[in-house]
Parts: C-alpha cells; sequence; structure tokens
C-alpha cells in the first residue's frame, strides 16, 4: 500500500502497487472502496519506481471532486 485514507462517507481511497516488488515498470492503481462494494481501480499508472507512481496518482487520491467524477466515470463505463 503507497497511500490510503478515509473518505467523510466512510469509503477508503488507496493506491497501491500491482506489479510484483521488482518488476519495472511500477504499475499502481487508485482505487475506492466501501464496505458493500469491492474496490476497483479508477486510474492505472505505469512508473520508473513507487515515488513516481505515488507523485502521478496521490493529487487525484486528496481529492474529493477528483474522486466523484472518476467513480461518476466507472459507473457509467460499466
Amino acid at each position: 500500500m503507497l497511500y490510503e485514507r478515509t473518505r467523510s462517507e466512510g469509503s477508503r481511497v488507496r493506491i497501491r502497487r500491482v506489479s510484483a516488488r521488482g518488476a519495472m515498470p511500477v504499475i499502481a492503481v487508485l482505487e475506492c472502496a466501501t464496505a458493500a462494494t469491492q474496490s476497483a481501480p479508477l486510474l492505472e499508472v505505469a512508473a520508473e519506481t513507487e515515488i513516481d507512481a505515488l507523485i502521478l496518482l496521490e493529487p487525484y487520491a486528496r481529492s474529493e471532486s477528483a474522486i466523484a467524477k472518476l467513480s461518476v466515470g466507472r459507473v457509467e463505463n460499466r
């Protein structure tokens, strides 16, 4: 887990590495999950290091409006 926070309504926002440790590039995802739903990636990045992946995804993870927009887009694309 590279980053995690709990939103005001209780869902969790996470940035986690999904590629194997040592694999290049580092693949990381931004996801949001509630107790009722499984987490699903909202964004995915490929970067040289975990820090680079975190730099790319953290602004979205910290922004309530970004999470809301990405979540709506995910529901519409199902």
